[in-house]
C-alpha cells in the first residue's frame, strides 16, 4: 500500500489537474521553468520558506531561500469566528490541548488527560483548560457515552474546563487571542507553525 500510495503522490505531483493548472498560471506571469521538481530552486527565483534556521535541522540553504519563519495567521479574528469561546477565555489564563483532527480518545487516553488536566487545575486556581476531545466510536455510529462519563462531567462542573468534538475556531485566531498560555498539540508540521508563529 505505501508503494502505491507514493507512486499515486508521485504522479500527482508531476502530472494532476492542479499542478498542470499551476504550472500554465506560472507560465503565463513570466515564470520560465514553472514546477520542475528536478531543479525545485531556480536562482532567479527568491524563495520564502516557512522556516529559519533557528527551528530546523541544519542544511545547506540556497542564496535565494528566505526563511522567514512560519507564515501562519488567522483566518478572521476569534471574536468574529466564536464570539462565545472568546467571552468563556477572556476569564482566566487557558491550556489549550488540541492533539488533531484525527485523534480519538480510548478509555485509557481518556482517563490519562483527565488526570493531567485535574493536576493543572490544582497547581493554579485561575488557569482553564480549552480540550479538543473526540472520544472513541467504539460502534462505529457516532454515539459514544464518553461525554456523559463521569470524569467528563465532573470536569466540566468545575467551569473551568471545557470540552468540544470540534472547534469552530481555527487555532491561529485563539492562539492569536492572547489567553492562551500553553498550547498541548501532536508535534505536527501545522501545530508546531501555529505555536510558533
Amino acid at each position: 500500500a505505501n508503494i502505491y500510495l507514493n507512486l499515486r503522490l508521485m504522479w500527482t505531483a508531476l502530472f494532476g489537474r492542479e499542478i498542470r493548472d499551476m504550472r500554465s498560471y506560472l507560465a503565463a506571469h513570466g515564470v520560465a521553468s514553472p514546477l520542475n521538481f528536478v531543479h525545485a530552486s531556480p536562482d532567479d527565483i527568491t524563495w520564502l520558506a516557512s522556516s529559519s534556521r533557528r527551528i530546523e535541522y541544519p542544511l545547506d540553504v540556497p542564496p535565494n531561500a528566505v526563511g522567514c519563519g512560519p507564515i501562519y495567521m488567522a483566518l478572521e479574528p476569534l471574536a468574529t469566528q466564536d464570539p462565545g469561546l472568546l467571552a468563556w477565555l477572556r476569564r482566566g489564563p487557558t491550556v489549550l490541548i488540541v492533539l488533531g483532527s484525527h485523534i480519538m480518545y480510548d478509555a485509557r487516553d481518556t482517563a490519562e488527560m483527565v488526570r493531567a488536566i485535574r493536576t493543572v487545575l490544582a497547581a493554579d486556581e485561575r488557569v482553564q483548560v480549552l480540550w479538543k476531545f473526540r472520544p472513541e466510536d467504539r460502534d462505529g455510529d457516532g454515539s459514544n457515552d464518553a461525554f456523559l462519563s463521569d470524569e467528563i462531567v465532573s470536569l466540566r462542573a468545575t467551569g473551568r474546563v471545557r470540552i468540544e468534538r470540534w472547534l469552530a475556531a481555527d487555532p491561529a485566531a485563539l492562539l492569536e487571542s492572547g489567553h492562551i498560555v500553553c498550547y498541548v498539540h501532536h508535534g505536527g508540521a501545522n501545530s508546531f507553525s501555529e505555536a510558533i508563529g
